[in-house]
């Protein structure tokens, strides 16, 4: 569990830090997949 809230936490990091449609696509189909 601790580890798929990590991949989530990065998953969003990414995707704030690049604040980008491309980045934003990527997060929702990490959060889909978990």
């Amino acid at each position: 569990m601790k580890r798929k809230l990590f991949v989530v936490g990065v998953g969003a990091a990414i995707g704030y830090l690049l604040g980008s449609h491309a980045g934003r696509e990527r997060y929702d189909a990490m959060k889909a997949r978990i």
